[in-house]
């Protein structure tokens, strides 16, 4: 979003008069924010309807679920670069050290149970 200035003009462009600059500018300010403010209770609306939602904490999908151990070998996200490959190697290193390999190296994401199915959400 920018200022503007009736008095603004391009070098030879005559300067806008004040009777057909300030209407202009007034509905453009208007108009913008009007959709913005259209925009934020859309969101909004949609917020409470699903604060209000009684099944919110039971959904889950594959981006909330915590990793469990197998995946650290499989997803691209730990697989894709060295960098990646060495953190996940580093956190099996500092979880034997620490514990003297007696448990089972934790899940990326804390000892957790396993990723339950999926609930699916129906759409409005």
């Amino acid at each position: 979003m920018r200022l503007k200035f009736r008095r603004d003009r391009r070098p030879g462009m005559p300067i806008e008069p004040a009777w057909a600059f300030y209407p202009k500018y007034a509905w453009e300010l208007v108009s913008r924010n009007g959709r913005l403010l259209a925009n934020w209770l859309r969101l909004e609306i949609y917020r409470q309807r699903l604060r209000r939602d009684p099944k919110r904490h039971a959904y889950m999908d594959e981006a909330l679920a915590p990793v469990v151990e197998s995946e650290t070998e499989t997803m691209a996200l730990f697989t894709h670069s060295a960098s990646a490959r060495d953190a996940v190697k580093h956190i099996h290193h500092v979880e034997e050290l620490t514990h003297g390999g007696a448990r089972p190296a934790p899940s990326i994401a804390s000892d957790v149970a396993p990723r339950p199915a999926p609930v699916s959400v129906p759409a409005e």
